[in-house]
């Protein structure tokens, strides 16, 4: 028993730092949750290669409280850049920087996530604030450092100190779901754990030889479609022929007579011009040789006992079909040649024993789904309605389900078709607690997700709702409503008619102009903001002479 327990716990143990790893590298402590923006909320198009003097601008909605890091995904080009950049931060309400820093890219890796630190801000939950990251000194000489679009862009980190026992098992749930939207996490897992559910597969199905056929067809598939070298085909196939060798009791000489024949496969594919499978081959030679190494340590630890030789390993695997495939091995003599043969007889399949293990993992694995679709469909739909809430005016929700809601009504409506359809069919009701209810649930989060993208990618976007009043004439002042116009008075630009007009009031919400009898006429009024970004539609207004009631254009 324990010798069967022992590679199940080395290969949890793997499994477990492997993960821990993962979360490590993304330099996040144990205390802190992270949370991904996407590139809409740049204000300013982030660009691959920042020269002098240019800047990145953007936008996010802290997500909790607690705001102490900014973390931004640079590229370096594959260079060296020698630049120094400006990173700054602050409240977007706010007209003094909240924090700025110098920094030498020297210090940023290529493709990865930089932290930026600042002074903890406590009450930042739904607070809007602005970063900004300005080159100092690139060019083309001196190495030029940009922004990778690659998802995310950026992150914002939430610290905590929880004190109370209700503080921290809150935290706990928060982190445990953070930690679960992880993409490098989940990755990660699911490479290690593949060994796992294979050696399970193993133990369970002790003549079930052909699982060791697994770690093979791994190679083929790098080999043949893979054309990069993916570095968690190699984990895969090392840890199930390790485990699968160990528990099927290989000889090492059979591993040394595969790994022998790759590396004689090298200069032969190098000779045709076959450089791509030339590498990978030399690759998958080091990788059995490592196999053969601790298959080697095992065999001398163990003498005494039978390992299975080529012909023996065959056998068992032809046979381990059985009584899905019978095979029996024989010969034929022909021309003083002994031939082997193999005939296969199709029988009936016992799965019996199989079956209620699926259904419980099945089970597991529904449960799983499940409390991740529910929080995932609360969050999306507190966020919709958080979003609806500050950028749409209050009478405007046909509007809101005008840009958002057509495509997700049609989704909710096929999801619930096909929900009854499956209430009549199925009468078991376990399938319907472990089956129904994760569709449902995953029908109910595309359409929320759907809902929630389709309205967080222009939240901050300048957008004009309404202008009063409608017609104008002589010294009027034309009052502006709509969102996002920043609330820094009068750092933006009003034209109407693409003439600029003079600004007598400016909040995030309204911007207040004044009519000009000497240059105003009848046009579209649009909006530029301080950092240039203009608004993403104009409305139409109509000036009129005083005297003569004639339309001005």
């Amino acid at each position: 028993m324990i010798k069967k327990l022992l590679p199940l716990a080395i290969l949890i143990a793997i499994w477990l730092f492997s993960s821990g790893q993962a979360i490590t590298k993304s330099g996040v402590s144990r205390n802190t949750l992270e949370f991904p923006h996407s590139p809409q909320d740049f204000i300013t198009r982030p660009v691959s290669q920042l020269t002098q003097g240019q800047k990145i601008v953007g936008r996010f909605t802290a997500k909790e409280n607690n705001l102490g890091q900014l973390a931004v995904r640079f590229t370096s080009n594959y260079k060296e850049p020698s630049d120094r950049i400006v990173f700054r931060f602050k409240p977007e309400n706010h007209h003094q920087w909240y924090y700025q820093a110098e920094y030498n890219t020297d210090q940023f890796q290529n493709n990865q996530l930089f932290p930026f630190g600042f002074p903890l801000i406590e009450q930042s939950k739904g607070q809007s604030y602005i970063f900004e990251i300005e080159s100092l000194n690139g060019s083309t000489e001196s190495g030029q450092i940009g922004i990778n679009k690659e998802n995310p862009p950026f992150t914002s980190r939430y610290t905590f100190s929880p004190r109370s026992v209700i503080a921290i098992s809150t935290f706990l749930i928060k982190k445990a779901f953070n930690v679960l939207s992880n993409s490098d996490f989940l990755a990660t897992s699911f490479i290690f754990i593949i060994p796992i559910l294979f050696y399970l597969a193993l133990v369970a199905h002790r003549k079930a030889y052909y699982l060791i056929l697994f770690p093979l067809l791994v190679i083929l598939i790098d080999l043949f479609i893979f054309k990069q070298n993916v570095n968690a085909v190699y984990w895969i196939a090392f840890l199930t022929a390790t485990v699968g060798c160990y528990h099927t009791k290989i000889h090492p000489y059979l591993i040394s007579r595969v790994a022998f024949a790759f590396l004689v496969a090298v200069p032969i594919f190098v000779i045709f011009d076959l450089n791509p499978f030339a590498e990978k081959l030399s690759i998958w030679f080091i990788v059995l040789l490592a196999v053969y190494s601790i298959q080697s340590v095992i065999y001398q630890l163990e003498q005494g006992k039978k390992y299975l030789n080529f012909k023996q390993l065959t056998q068992k695997i032809l046979h381990s079909y059985s009584p899905i495939i019978r095979t029996k091995l024989s010969t034929v003599k022909f021309a003083r040649l002994t031939i082997p043969v193999v005939t296969f007889t199709v029988g009936k399949a016992k799965i019996t024993n199989l079956t209620p293990r699926i259904l419980n993992l099945a089970k597991t694995i529904s449960i799983c789904i499940t409390l991740y679709l529910v929080y995932s469909l609360v969050s999306n739909t507190l966020s919709t309605i958080e979003v609806y809430q500050n950028y749409y005016p209050s009478d405007s929700f046909g509007h809101f389900i005008h840009q958002t809601g057509q495509y997700a009504a049609i989704s909710l409506l096929i999801g619930v078709v096909v929900i009854l359809g499956l209430f009549f069919v199925i009468k078991n009701r376990q399938t319907i607690v472990f089956v129904v209810t994760p569709a449902l649930l995953l029908s109910l989060f595309q359409v929320t997700n759907y809902v929630y993208v389709h309205t967080t990618q222009f939240q901050y976007d300048i957008r004009l709702w309404s202008v009063s009043p409608k017609k104008a004439t002589l010294w009027d002042e034309i009052k502006l409503s709509g969102r996002n116009f920043r609330d820094l008075p009068f750092k933006g630009k009003v034209y109407i008619d693409g003439v600029e007009h003079a600004i007598t009031s400016w909040t995030d919400k309204q911007i207040v102009i004044q009519a000009d009898p000497t240059k105003t006429s009848s046009g579209e009024i649009k909006v530029i903001d301080y950092y240039g970004k203009e608004s993403v539609n104009t409305l139409p207004i109509e000036y009129y002479d005083f005297d003569t009631k004639e339309l001005i254009e």
